[in-house]
């Protein structure tokens, strides 16, 4: 069961890329994993396509953020 947290978050995602709060892990262009950062640049969701889970998509995404 989908969260409406998460809903309103996929229907707003434009807004987080438009405004820069968003990170996307792809794989050849197709996107796998999304992770939508906070105001105080910790992460407050992320979506990771089932097949990629086992692939450490989300530490890797984290430690972009610690990054940037």
């Amino acid at each position: 069961m989908v969260e409406k947290k998460q809903i309103d978050y996929i229907k707003n995602i434009e807004s987080y890329i438009k405004n820069e709060k968003v990170i996307c892990a792809l794989n050849k262009k197709k996107v796998v994993g999304v992770m939508i950062i906070s105001e105080d640049n910790s992460y407050d969701i992320v979506m990771i396509h089932p097949k990629f889970i086992d692939k450490n998509i989300e530490e890797k995404m984290i430690d972009y953020i610690k990054k940037i």
